[in-house]
């Protein structure tokens, strides 16, 4: 398969985010911090006694077609990546914007890599599909779903009658498009609505939800530059035909250091779902010259938070995004080394204890 069809596809970065327009003006020319190349050299069963939990209900894993040496992997990089997908977790996340090179059927390439790859792995493969919408003319976006609606349902039909994906999210970061055009998001609804009936009829077992960026949900994401209003109403929106709601989480928009996350953070959502919830990406920087606390003991420290805060909802997944850093190009290099392995493919302290997080017996 050609190299070109491996593009990347994550939601916070390829969908824009909204950190490409905010300056990090100088920030790629100050040196980054030197990291640190040391592992823990305790097993996974010795590290999870220093979890905050002893057994898990959720699922665990990564998101998105980020091999070593990224963006110019070798082909033994794709082949290590390729077979390290399971390490991460039981499930691998595809995250494919809705018009991404597709086939004649409509299924987008990295949705059908995905699956090619993990056939026959012990990991379940989900599939978001997604709009970009920050780049789009206000008159695009207000009728966007008009315009493109039929061809958008089409594909997401196809991939749930092709490969009957364990989940599907419609809707990448919805909320931001919301943000966009308020207009152009109720003809979404209406997709949306159409499209859970439809994603059932083919494939009854999918579950089917939505999926909305937490930060930008609550108000806040300081960091961004942008002024957010709280607008839960997003999700009360799909209550009634939605199996999970999804969200992507990066508290470092609002806090400098993962002890800053207030306890209750998470603990709006019940407020306004009594659905599982699923966080589809998240991550903490092991080196920035935005962030105060970014460093690999952080990232494990966020990985502890993260267990804590969560446990005043229904987690149901919980992945962190990407399975390697990369030169992404985005923002300053903000989101360079937010994985939890190296560029070169080596892993980063934090990786260890995801490792004993996987280890934990499941109740």
């Amino acid at each position: 398969m050609r190299v070109a069809i491996y593009r990347i596809v994550i939601f916070t970065l390829i969908l824009g985010l909204g950190l490409t327009e905010i300056g990090f003006a100088g920030t790629k020319n100050r040196p980054p911090q030197k990291p640190i190349h040391t592992m823990p050299v305790n097993a996974p069963d010795q590290l999870a006694s220093q979890l905050p939990i002893r057994s898990r209900s959720f699922d665990i894993g990564t998101a998105g077609l980020v091999p070593p040496n990224w963006p110019k992997p070798s082909r033994s990089d794709w082949t290590s990546f390729f077979a390290s997908i399971p390490e991460y977790g039981e499930l691998y996340g595809v995250h494919s914007g809705w018009n991404d090179k597709r086939g004649s059927d409509g299924i987008p390439e990295t949705v059908k890599t995905s699956f090619d790859v993990t056939k026959g792995k012990p990991v379940s493969v989900y599939v978001g599909f997604g709009v970009e919408g920050d780049h789009m003319s206000q008159q695009e976006a207000d009728t966007f779903f008009q315009n493109h609606g039929a061809e958008f349902k089409r594909s997401a039909v196809a991939i749930a009658e092709k490969y009957k994906p364990g989940m599907m999210v419609i809707g990448v970061e919805a909320n931001r498009f919301y943000e966009k055009s308020p207009k152009g998001y109720q003809d979404f609804m209406r997709i949306y609505h159409e499209l859970y009936d439809e994603i059932k009829r083919v494939s009854p077992n999918t579950k089917v939800g939505s999926n909305f960026q937490y930060e930008y949900m609550r108000g806040a994401a300081k960091l961004t530059g942008r002024q957010h209003r709280p607008h839960w109403e997003v999700i009360q929106w799909v209550n009634d035909k939605s199996d999970f709601v999804s969200i992507t989480t990066y508290p470092w928009f609002d806090f400098q250091a993962p002890h800053m996350i207030p306890m209750n953070y998470y603990a709006d959502l019940k407020q306004y779902t009594n659905k599982p919830i699923i966080i589809t990406e998240t991550g903490w920087p092991s080196q920035s010259t935005r962030i105060r606390a970014a460093s690999e003991q952080a990232q494990i420290e966020y990985l502890k938070v993260l267990l804590i805060r969560t446990r005043s909802i229904n987690l149901m997944g919980l992945m962190w995004v990407f399975p390697n850093d990369g030169t992404f190009g985005i923002a300053g290099g903000i989101f360079d080394y937010i994985s939890m392995k190296r560029k070169d493919g080596s892993p980063k302290q934090v990786y260890a204890y995801w490792q004993a997080l996987k280890s934990l017996p499941r109740k």
